[in-house]
């Protein structure tokens, strides 16, 4: 029997980190994790993810990191996804042009894609839905705590527990989301109960075309990364 790779392993922890049919505002990870860290989704596709990936890389003295376009269906078993893999030497240019070849040839869908990535020891996962502009981080016990603070730097990253008052720009606002989608987002991340943990009749569409500050900067960020300039060059 064949020895399973580093990729082969980071992949198949990407795909089991996560639940199938979930989408935010539920918890989208199976298993135990010890914390989340919530960014902007962009910075997975620019250079914060690049140093990012190192960080961890070196934390748990992991080989690949698998990165997983999921599509804009929620279900993933069962069907082919895109992937593409990344080492601590793997640069940001090669990364851009990575994403480019698991992203779709449509260029909305790529903006609303979904992406998961993981190591192939599987002490930590990542999660974004392009759509909500939301990303997160689930990070397991053996993370240190050193490369947690790190990380909330590097990706302006917060729990979502965080009290109002340590929630400074440019780090992640939480206030900056529909309230009822916040609230559903507290319940099954930040381990309160605001009074409400499920959405009726929520419209994911709403959410999408709210036009507020971080999505109009998103998709000006990405259109000039398909007119030739990665995120993280416009700086």
């Amino acid at each position: 029997m064949a020895t399973e790779t580093p990729a082969e392993r980071a992949f198949a922890n990407a795909i089991a980190s996560i639940k199938e049919d979930t989408l935010f505002p539920d918890k989208v990870f199976a298993g135990d994790w010890d914390d989340y860290l919530f960014f902007e989704s962009l910075a997975l596709f620019g250079s914060e993810f690049i140093d990012a990936k190192n960080l961890l890389l070196r934390d748990e003295d992991a080989s690949a990191i698998a990165v997983i376009n999921l599509g804009c269906t929620p279900v993933v078993r069962g069907r082919s996804v895109e992937s593409t893999f990344l080492e601590e030497g793997t640069q940001r240019s090669d990364f851009f042009a990575a994403l480019e070849e698991i992203g779709s040839s449509d260029e909305m869908m790529f903006v609303l894609a979904r992406y998961v990535a993981a190591s192939d020891k599987g002490n930590w996962a990542f999660y974004c839905e392009q759509d909500t502009d939301i990303a997160v981080l689930a990070l397991g016990e053996a993370v240190s705590t050193d490369t947690r603070k790190r990380l909330k730097e590097v990706l302006k990253a917060i729990p979502i527990g965080c009290a109002p008052g340590d929630r400074r720009e440019p780090y992640f606002d939480f206030e900056d989301m529909l309230p009822e989608f916040r609230s559903a987002l507290v319940a099954a991340y930040g381990g309160a109960d605001p009074g409400r943990n499920t959405l009726r009749n929520y419209d994911r569409t709403s959410m999408a075309r709210r036009g507020h500050f971080r999505g109009w900067r998103r998709l000006l960020r990405m259109g000039r990364w398909i007119a030739g300039s990665p995120p993280g060059n416009d700086k």
